[in-house]
């Protein structure tokens, strides 16, 4: 997921000066910088746990809540400051908000935030962070999308690559589980159904 986010936003943000992009304002700059300490904190949770760092990784949970905290509601106003440049006759926030992948937010959060509530529950806790990273990830989808496809094929790129992405991790995890877990059926519904939602307001 890290890599994917940073293709995908490597020449809009993390290496504008070298492709010659346009700046960024700084309330762009921090959200990039606050999704991109969200994605290196999930790596660096990750290998504590691998590491057996369980009083490390509890610690830096503290932070990982603040930092969900703050960059919820930025995101939001991103969202909400684009579909207001994009409105035209007919349109409305609603449909705005859900094609400029509010949906997928809301999914991060409700995701996220159930995952933090159950942290005492490891199982559940790591596979809901997973699965609400997983939402995350359009907006980067869809700018590596519309580098090599024709503008009309880049929500069914991101809607396939997303789907493909969300049933590969449950399959994965259920393959080392040995066993379908409840959490990755709802995690993975809920997903898909954020994605396939965002795709047809999209799509019109």
């Amino acid at each position: 997921m890290l890599a994917l986010v940073f293709a995908g936003f490597a020449r809009s943000f993390f290496l504008h000066a070298a492709f010659g992009t346009r700046p960024l304002t700084g309330f762009l700059i921090v959200h990039g910088l606050l999704m991109t300490a969200w994605m290196v904190l999930l790596v660096v949770q990750s290998a504590l746990i691998a590491g057996r760092r369980v009083s490390w990784h509890r610690r830096l949970g503290l932070f990982g809540g603040a930092l969900a905290g703050v960059l919820v509601p930025l995101a939001f106003m991103v969202i909400v400051a684009d579909a207001r440049r994009q409105m035209g006759p007919g349109d409305t926030m609603v449909g705005l908000f859900v094609a400029f992948d509010g949906l997928h937010l809301l999914a991060f959060t409700a995701l996220t935030g159930a995952g933090l509530a159950l942290r005492e529950r490891p199982a559940v806790h790591k596979r809901l962070m997973v699965f609400g990273t997983l939402n995350l990830l359009p907006p980067a989808l869809g700018r590596l999308a519309a580098r090599e496809l024709p503008g009309a094929e880049v929500p069914a790129a991101v809607l396939a690559v997303m789907v493909g992405l969300i049933l590969a991790f449950a399959a994965a995890d259920a393959g080392v589980s040995r066993r379908w877990r409840r959490v990755d059926l709802v995690g993975a519904a809920v997903s898909v159904a954020v994605t396939w939602f965002t795709y047809r307001y999209q799509v019109g």
